[in-house]
């Protein structure tokens, strides 16, 4: 409990640092920025009550209005920098969710931002995302989701548990999509064997 209360607070100093940015953005979207600013100046005051915290910034993902895109951007990695496990289902939803720019390895972070925040969740994200990979769904979808299982539990873990899932698995549907999922899984270990030497 102790480390938890740690991280969120460090957490806090981040959410300060993403307050500066969105208050740039809001001062570059002037005449549209009066309830922007509003939530930006909330988000940069992010300080104590995790739950009203966790609410507002799903308020703010769950809100679609493209002029709020940035803002839910930064919305989303604060929900992973503060590991709310509430957020998850919520940012399963929008895992192949990619935002507009050029992609580097420093901008991973903002184009895929629920990825990124389900791994940092950790456990209830990859046993959240485990539960979806038996459905029928997008390539895109299925490779981001099957890779928080394998960041999060590893290849050996990861893999135990797809194959549970399989011989759980009643439907032939259901199987063949976690069949699907248990093939990413290990392409992910041999990517990482070949770029690692291990």
């Amino acid at each position: 409990m102790k480390n938890r209360k740690r991280r969120y607070r460090i957490s806090v100093v981040v959410l300060a640092t993403l307050g500066v940015v969105i208050g740039a953005y809001c001062l570059a979207e002037e005449g549209k920025g009066n309830d922007i600013q509003k939530q930006a100046e909330r988000i940069w005051k992010l300080q104590g009550d995790r739950g009203k915290d966790i609410r507002f910034l799903l308020d703010i993902v769950k809100d679609d209005s493209k002029i709020r895109n940035e803002l839910r951007v930064l919305a989303v990695q604060a929900l992973g920098d503060i590991r709310a496990e509430e957020a998850a289902p919520i940012l399963i939803e929008n895992v192949d969710v990619i935002t507009p720019g050029k992609w580097t390895e420093k901008t991973a972070t903002t184009m895929i931002p629920c990825y990124v925040a389900l791994v940092k969740i950790g456990k209830v994200g990859s046993l959240l995302s485990l539960e979806e990979l038996g459905k029928e769904m997008k390539d895109s979808r299925r490779y981001l989701l099957t890779r928080v299982v394998f960041e999060v539990e590893g290849y050996e873990v990861g893999a135990f548990l797809i194959e549970q899932s399989i011989d759980r698995a009643r439907d032939k549907s259901v199987k063949e999509n976690l069949g699907k999922s248990l093939k990413l899984i290990k392409k992910f270990k041999d990517d990482e064997i070949h770029r690692t030497g291990r």
